[in-house]
């Protein structure tokens, strides 16, 4: 398997006027990631195609890149080493009449995502099954079009609830605040920021703060003259993330 996925909290558009900024228009062109507790930094160069998702991801520092190819019901996946060396990945994909993602298979080890969606069109529960046995699963609640509680169970009965803050003044952003929240799925490392519509609604805020019983991680942003934001910082107890965004339009 590519890498044991669990669902936990992540760090985690341009603009027609400063009001209104639509992923449509223009897309997150680079991030470069630092962490306080970590010794690299990376840079990541995104491509998105013309139905908004993912292309590529070219990461520079470390000399390797991922392109995605979407058939009808496959998804291929191309990992490139520093050497020029390939590793292909298949995963079949199922959707629903509205064409989003209802599962995402990965027939060589038989692990699976299903994922279901709320009567509004917003990712409800994702559940990822190892060997057909539920392996950790998530339950999203959702108001004014955010998530702001996700439950997440693993196969020990283990329960996790993360809790979101959002600046309601902070609208149309719904690319950066799904980096912010992303949820993992086998073959993409933030599920709805690099997917788009093929997993259902977008958030509408911004996210300023993720609460974990006691344990609060305050998110704060940086943004340039036309209100996109360039900067997103997340305090995660004594680790502060950092991510620093460019876009592929002027």
């Amino acid at each position: 398997m590519r890498k044991i996925l669990l669902f936990f909290l992540l760090l985690g558009a341009c603009s027609k006027s400063k009001t209104d900024i639509t992923p449509e228009d223009c897309f997150v062109s680079s991030i470069f990631s630092t962490s306080s507790v970590l010794s690299g930094t990376e840079r990541f160069l995104y491509k998105f195609d013309e139905q908004t998702r993912i292309a590529s991801v070219e990461r520079v520092n470390s000399s390797t890149s991922t392109t995605y190819t979407y058939e009808a019901s496959k998804l291929v996946i191309v990992d490139k080493s520093p050497s020029g060396a390939t590793k292909t990945y298949q995963y079949t994909i199922t959707k629903d009449s509205q064409g989003r993602i209802i599962s995402i298979f990965e027939p060589i080890f038989g692990n699976q995502h299903v994922i279901t969606y709320n009567a509004d069109g917003y990712l409800s529960t994702v559940e990822y099954r190892v060997n057909g046995k539920m392996y950790v699963s998530s339950k999203r609640i959702y108001k004014d079009g955010n998530m702001v509680e996700n439950t997440v169970t693993d196969d020990q009965g283990r329960v996790n609830v993360y809790k979101y803050t959002y600046d309601l003044t902070k609208k149309n952003y719904s690319r950066i605040a799904e980096y912010a929240l992303g949820i993992e799925l086998p073959a993409f490392s933030a599920g709805k920021f690099l997917l788009g519509p093929i997993l259902g609604e977008s958030l509408k805020n911004l996210p300023v703060k993720a609460q974990l019983g006691s344990e609060e991680s305050p998110m704060t942003y940086q943004f340039d003259s036309r209100s996109r934001p360039t900067q997103l910082t997340i305090l995660i107890k004594n680790t502060t993330l950092q991510s620093f965004w460019e876009y592929n339009c002027p």
